[in-house]
């Protein structure tokens, strides 16, 4: 059953979300992903871009606001987020670059390679899981888990590709390990804290194809919350292309 109290559609500058039927809501853990990877990467170098587990379809549209010559490919394994996605594409100033499917990253079979792909996975893998099968399987990683994730897209990524995630903190130490079991290596890791007083819950972090194209990694952390309890200027900054009320 539908929560009465959720919101329904979410406004952003550039583009509106339907948000009734996937399972995986609009939050802040996929705008702040979709606002802060691929932070200098220029528009012109990314042609492709895929958004895995899509949902709603915003990280798509982000990335559609975000690189204007980009063709971005969505895929959702769950036909009610795939159909969304598609009705929130097709509303959009950017229909003719965006397309979904209903399919898993194992059956994915794509023309051709991806210069930017973007998850926000499911990553809880404790707990008690859903009684609604769609919301279990957009939360757990039951379906998705993160050596699927990495182990696939690594072959799905350019040359010079970039791949970014959102994950609980905790996965920090076995992103690292799996991506080196994949020759990925992690460019940049950003610690999210809501407050400066609690630590850190969520991790963002971007990769590429290990080897000579490789960067230093870079460590960033963002306080979404200053000890005022109002947003933090970085965190202004970074979702002020998006949100309406900055």
């Amino acid at each position: 059953m539908r929560n009465p109290d959720r919101q329904t559609t979410f406004r952003f500058k550039q583009f509106e979300v339907s948000n009734c039927k996937s399972a995986m809501k609009v939050g802040t853990d996929g705008v702040l992903l979709g606002a802060w990877a691929f932070d200098d990467v220029k528009p012109e170098d990314v042609a492709s871009v895929l958004d895995v587990g899509c949902g709603t379809g915003l990280l798509s549209l982000m990335m559609a606001q975000r690189f204007d010559k980009a063709r971005v490919s969505a895929i959702d394994i769950d036909q009610a987020a795939a159909d969304e996605a598609l009705y929130n594409f097709s509303s959009s100033n950017w229909s003719e670059r965006l397309y979904a499917e209903c399919c898993g990253l194992e059956e994915f079979s794509p023309d051709g390679v991806f210069d930017a792909i973007i998850c926000n996975p499911p990553f809880f893998t404790s707990g008690e899981l859903s009684p609604d099968k769609e919301r279990s399987v957009a939360r757990h990683e039951t379906s998705l888990t993160l050596e699927l994730l990495l182990g696939r897209c690594s072959s799905l990524l350019s040359e010079r590709g970039r791949m970014a995630i959102v994950t609980a903190a905790e996965n920090c130490e076995r992103i690292n390990f799996i991506a080196a079991l994949n020759h990925l290596a992690v460019i940049r890791l950003c610690h999210v804290y809501t407050k400066e007083t609690k630590p850190s819950r969520r991790i963002l972090c971007e990769l590429c194809r290990a080897g000579e194209s490789a960067v230093p990694m870079r460590s960033e952390q963002l306080v979404i919350h200053d000890r005022g309890g109002v947003f933090s200027k970085e965190y202004i900054r970074l979702v002020s292309p998006f949100y309406i009320k900055f």
